[in-house]
């Protein structure tokens, strides 16, 4: 009787360590909107503006962006054509503003090819720094609303 009672234990304990990982797992269960566009594997990776007076480095990996001074977690990105879009994401860092931490900002890009693409940050003079929702970033960093009057050329880093 033994060896079965210490089977039953050793399974229980398996199942116990496979719910515990299973419900620790804290990965997405469904693909953030705008990941599964036929380009958006063309947006990962590190981009930077080499040639300038300073350097500008943006990476974007999945659910990621990391601006430089600011770092925020994608909420959703929304193409406007294969080659341009907005990312919305929720500020987890920002060096010059650290009241925005918590806050949803918006990064537009455009002209992406394998190798290139236009990135602006959403900013007017007149304009937000963060919103407290997804749907107010939305709403408010659009090209239509003055965001985006600036935009760095930049070239995807090998």
């Amino acid at each position: 009787m033994k060896p079965q009672k210490n089977l039953i234990k050793s399974l229980s304990l398996i199942v116990f360590v496979l719910i515990v990982a299973i419900s620790c797992d804290k990965r997405p269960t469904a693909p953030i909107e705008g990941t599964t566009h036929k380009n958006h594997s063309l947006l990962l990776g590190t981009w930077e503006n080499n040639g300038s007076s300073y350097t500008e480095t943006y990476i974007y990996s999945y659910g990621k962006f990391d601006g430089g001074s600011y770092k925020m977690n994608v909420g959703m990105i929304i193409w406007s054509s294969d080659t341009a879009g907005i990312i919305y994401g929720k500020y987890t860092e920002n060096s010059y503003y650290k009241d925005v931490v918590g806050k949803y900002y918006a990064v537009s890009f455009k002209d992406l090819t394998e190798n290139s693409i236009s990135i602006s940050g959403a900013y007017k003079s007149d304009g937000k720094t963060g919103t407290e929702t997804l749907e107010e970033a939305i709403s408010e960093f659009t090209i239509d609303n003055g965001y985006y009057s600036y935009y760095s050329s930049l070239t995807k880093k090998e």
